[in-house]
Protein backbone atom coordinates (compact mmCIF):
# COMPACT_ATOMS: atom_id res chain seq x y z
CA UNK A 1 0.00 0.00 0.00
CA UNK A 2 0.95 3.64 -1.02
CA UNK A 3 2.41 5.66 2.09
CA UNK A 4 -0.48 8.12 3.19
CA UNK A 5 1.83 10.33 4.02
CA UNK A 6 2.55 11.72 0.21
CA UNK A 7 -0.99 12.44 -0.47
CA UNK A 8 -0.89 15.75 0.07
CA UNK A 9 -1.37 18.52 -1.04
CA UNK A 10 -4.33 17.67 -3.58
CA UNK A 11 -5.57 20.46 -5.49
CA UNK A 12 -9.12 21.04 -6.98
CA UNK A 13 -10.42 24.18 -9.37
CA UNK A 14 -10.87 26.11 -5.95
CA UNK A 15 -9.48 24.30 -2.90
CA UNK A 16 -6.32 22.62 -1.91
CA UNK A 17 -6.71 20.01 0.52
CA UNK A 18 -3.33 19.90 2.71
CA UNK A 19 -2.95 18.73 6.34
CA UNK A 20 -4.51 20.45 9.05
CA UNK A 21 -0.39 21.06 11.22
CA UNK A 22 -0.04 23.05 7.68
CA UNK A 23 -2.10 26.09 9.37
CA UNK A 24 -1.41 27.76 12.45
CA UNK A 25 -2.97 26.37 15.82
CA UNK A 26 -5.02 29.33 16.20
CA UNK A 27 -6.50 28.90 12.75
CA UNK A 28 -6.94 25.20 12.98
CA UNK A 29 -8.22 25.53 16.80
CA UNK A 30 -10.94 28.30 15.20
CA UNK A 31 -12.08 26.15 12.72
CA UNK A 32 -12.51 22.81 14.78
CA UNK A 33 -14.42 24.29 16.93
CA UNK A 34 -16.99 25.48 14.45
CA UNK A 35 -17.50 21.42 12.73
CA UNK A 36 -19.87 19.27 14.87
CA UNK A 37 -17.66 16.34 14.82
CA UNK A 38 -14.87 18.05 16.46
CA UNK A 39 -15.79 20.93 18.77
CA UNK A 40 -16.24 18.64 21.76
CA UNK A 41 -12.70 17.61 21.41
CA UNK A 42 -11.18 20.97 20.05
CA UNK A 43 -12.30 23.65 22.80
CA UNK A 44 -8.53 24.86 23.59
CA UNK A 45 -4.94 24.93 21.83
CA UNK A 46 -3.93 22.02 23.99
CA UNK A 47 -6.61 19.76 22.86
CA UNK A 48 -6.25 20.58 19.23
CA UNK A 49 -2.50 20.12 19.19
CA UNK A 50 -3.19 16.68 21.20
CA UNK A 51 -6.21 16.10 18.19
CA UNK A 52 -3.78 17.06 15.32
CA UNK A 53 -0.79 14.91 16.67
CA UNK A 54 -2.80 11.67 16.57
CA UNK A 55 -4.14 12.37 13.60
CA UNK A 56 -0.64 12.72 12.12
CA UNK A 57 0.17 9.82 13.34
CA UNK A 58 -3.05 8.23 11.94
CA UNK A 59 -1.55 9.26 8.27
CA UNK A 60 1.47 7.78 9.03
CA UNK A 61 0.31 5.00 9.89
CA UNK A 62 -1.59 4.55 7.13
CA UNK A 63 -5.19 4.61 8.72
CA UNK A 64 -6.53 7.66 8.02
CA UNK A 65 -6.19 11.01 5.90
CA UNK A 66 -7.36 14.08 7.37
CA UNK A 67 -7.15 17.07 5.65
CA UNK A 68 -7.58 21.11 6.24
CA UNK A 69 -9.66 22.29 3.17
CA UNK A 70 -8.24 26.03 2.23
CA UNK A 71 -9.62 27.77 -0.43
CA UNK A 72 -7.60 29.21 -2.71
CA UNK A 73 -8.24 32.77 -3.61
CA UNK A 74 -8.74 33.37 0.51
CA UNK A 75 -6.09 31.43 1.64
CA UNK A 76 -8.64 30.61 4.85
CA UNK A 77 -9.46 27.07 6.07
CA UNK A 78 -12.70 26.61 5.20
CA UNK A 79 -14.00 22.85 6.42
CA UNK A 80 -11.93 19.58 6.84
CA UNK A 81 -11.84 16.40 4.79
CA UNK A 82 -10.89 12.98 5.96
CA UNK A 83 -10.88 9.50 3.98
CA UNK A 84 -10.86 6.46 6.46
CA UNK A 85 -10.22 2.90 4.19
CA UNK A 86 -11.85 -0.47 5.72
CA UNK A 87 -11.69 -3.47 3.85
CA UNK A 88 -12.25 -1.87 0.01
CA UNK A 89 -14.16 1.22 1.07
CA UNK A 90 -13.58 4.49 1.84
CA UNK A 91 -15.45 6.19 4.98
CA UNK A 92 -15.55 9.91 3.73
CA UNK A 93 -16.25 12.62 5.66
CA UNK A 94 -16.45 16.67 4.56
CA UNK A 95 -17.23 18.86 6.58
CA UNK A 96 -17.37 22.58 5.72
CA UNK A 97 -17.25 25.66 7.89
CA UNK A 98 -21.47 26.50 9.35
CA UNK A 99 -19.82 30.04 8.66
CA UNK A 100 -20.25 29.85 5.12
CA UNK A 101 -22.70 30.39 3.39
CA UNK A 102 -25.43 27.20 2.14
CA UNK A 103 -24.50 27.64 -1.59
CA UNK A 104 -20.77 28.39 -1.10
CA UNK A 105 -20.78 24.94 1.80
CA UNK A 106 -22.92 22.86 -1.05
CA UNK A 107 -20.01 23.80 -3.60
CA UNK A 108 -17.04 22.80 -1.30
CA UNK A 109 -19.08 19.73 -0.54
CA UNK A 110 -19.12 18.84 -4.30
CA UNK A 111 -16.13 19.50 -5.78
CA UNK A 112 -14.56 18.16 -2.61
CA UNK A 113 -16.64 15.01 -3.10
CA UNK A 114 -16.28 14.68 -6.60
CA UNK A 115 -11.86 14.83 -6.20
CA UNK A 116 -11.61 12.85 -3.05
CA UNK A 117 -14.60 10.04 -4.66
CA UNK A 118 -12.26 10.04 -7.81
CA UNK A 119 -9.02 9.48 -5.07
CA UNK A 120 -10.17 6.61 -3.60
CA UNK A 121 -11.13 4.85 -6.79
CA UNK A 122 -7.82 5.84 -8.36
CA UNK A 123 -5.06 5.95 -6.10
CA UNK A 124 -6.18 3.73 -3.02
CA UNK A 125 -7.93 1.28 -5.54
CA UNK A 126 -10.91 0.85 -3.03
CA UNK A 127 -13.89 0.14 -4.56
CA UNK A 128 -16.55 2.28 -2.86
CA UNK A 129 -17.14 5.29 -0.73
CA UNK A 130 -19.25 5.85 1.71
CA UNK A 131 -20.52 8.67 3.94
CA UNK A 132 -22.30 8.55 6.76
CA UNK A 133 -26.25 10.28 6.67
CA UNK A 134 -26.01 11.56 10.58
CA UNK A 135 -22.72 13.62 9.26
CA UNK A 136 -24.58 15.37 6.34
CA UNK A 137 -27.07 17.90 5.71
CA UNK A 138 -29.99 17.75 3.23
CA UNK A 139 -28.37 19.58 0.82
CA UNK A 140 -25.64 17.38 0.92
CA UNK A 141 -27.82 14.50 0.65
CA UNK A 142 -29.25 15.98 -2.68
CA UNK A 143 -25.82 16.04 -3.99
CA UNK A 144 -24.68 12.43 -3.25
CA UNK A 145 -28.14 11.55 -4.70
CA UNK A 146 -27.44 13.99 -8.13
CA UNK A 147 -23.73 12.01 -8.00
CA UNK A 148 -25.07 8.86 -8.01
CA UNK A 149 -25.25 7.87 -4.49
CA UNK A 150 -27.27 5.47 -3.26
CA UNK A 151 -29.33 5.87 0.13
CA UNK A 152 -28.56 2.06 2.32
CA UNK A 153 -31.73 0.90 3.59
CA UNK A 154 -31.46 0.92 6.52
CA UNK A 155 -30.92 5.08 5.79
CA UNK A 156 -27.52 5.27 7.42
CA UNK A 157 -25.02 5.65 4.76
CA UNK A 158 -24.88 6.81 1.40
CA UNK A 159 -22.56 4.81 -1.18
CA UNK A 160 -21.42 4.84 -4.39
CA UNK A 161 -19.50 1.79 -6.05
CA UNK A 162 -16.64 1.96 -8.61
CA UNK A 163 -18.65 0.92 -11.68
CA UNK A 164 -15.11 -0.09 -13.97
CA UNK A 165 -12.05 -2.49 -13.13
CA UNK A 166 -9.27 -2.84 -15.57
CA UNK A 167 -7.21 -5.76 -15.70
CA UNK A 168 -3.55 -5.54 -15.75
CA UNK A 169 -3.76 -6.37 -19.25
CA UNK A 170 -4.84 -3.33 -21.04
CA UNK A 171 -3.40 -2.28 -24.07
CA UNK A 172 -0.73 -5.51 -24.20
CA UNK A 173 -1.12 -7.85 -27.53
CA UNK A 174 0.49 -11.03 -27.64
Amino acid sequence: MTKFEKYHPILTEHYTLDWLTTASLKDAQHLLVQLPLTATVNRDYTQTAHFLQQNMLAIMRNQRLLWGITARVAARLQGIAQIEPQQQQARLLISPTPQLSVPDQARLFQEILLRLSAFSFVELALTSVVLNTAELTQVQATILAEQGFVLAPDQQTWRLDRQVTLSGNVGKTD
